[in-house]
């Protein structure tokens, strides 16, 4: 799921880092923490996070870390 996750994201920008949460034997899902270039627009993020959903990847949370 991992590689699927980020050829979705890769098709529009590149990946600043990565990090998986709850990677557990017996876990049904688990969460993954993307960090994106601070050039990605907000149009640019909601083409990805469509995308991701369209793939049964489900965004349930989006951090701005440019916003004060």
């Amino acid at each position: 799921d991992l590689a699927a996750m980020a050829k979705i994201i890769t098709k529009y920008t590149s990946i600043a880092g990565c990090l998986t949460l709850d990677v557990q034997n017996g876990t049904l899902g688990y969460r993954t923490l993307f960090t994106l270039p601070e050039n990605v627009d907000s149009e640019k993020l909601k083409r990805i996070i469509d995308n991701l959903n369209r793939k049964q990847f489900k965004v349930i949370e989006v951090e701005d870390l440019q916003a004060e």
